[in-house]
């Protein structure tokens, strides 16, 4: 289980939500009038604002599926993670996958120097794929 698609998974869902909120500004912006060239414009092209309204419904519903995967995956890799026998390293890559922390900010926050927290990744992540091949 690739643990870095945790991350890719979560970004591609803040790209779809920034777009939904674009989509549904524009819906918005149909609702109030607007000054165009000194004339106040309350319309909007009935097509597009149909086309808009059923693009935000089927984004929302693939924003919906793509949650539920997330929630999925973050569960397995979680329960992956809690395999591992070492505390330290069981943190370090639940601070880095699940919470997308760098390396330098885990070391920073667990009082550890970048060269060890650097090891210890290294570490975790051969008894994480160990792990991996056993179940």
């Amino acid at each position: 289980m690739n643990l870095y698609k945790v991350e890719q998974l979560h970004n591609r869902i803040i790209k779809k939500e920034e777009h939904v909120l674009w989509l549904r500004s524009i819906v918005d912006s149909a609702k109030s009038p607007r000054l165009v060239q000194d004339k106040v414009q309350t319309s909007i092209d009935p097509n597009r604002l149909s086309r808009v309204m059923s693009e935000v419904i089927d984004e929302e519903h693939e924003l919906d599926q793509l949650r539920a995967e997330y929630l999925e995956l973050q569960v397995k890799v979680l329960g992956k993670i809690e395999q591992i026998d070492v505390d330290l390293q069981r943190k370090v890559l639940k601070m880095k996958y699940l919470d997308f922390k760098s390396l330098p900010d885990i070391g920073e926050e667990l009082h550890y120097s970048y060269e060890h927290i650097r090891r210890t990744h290294k570490k975790a992540m051969q008894n994480y794929k160990k792990n991996e091949r056993y179940v």
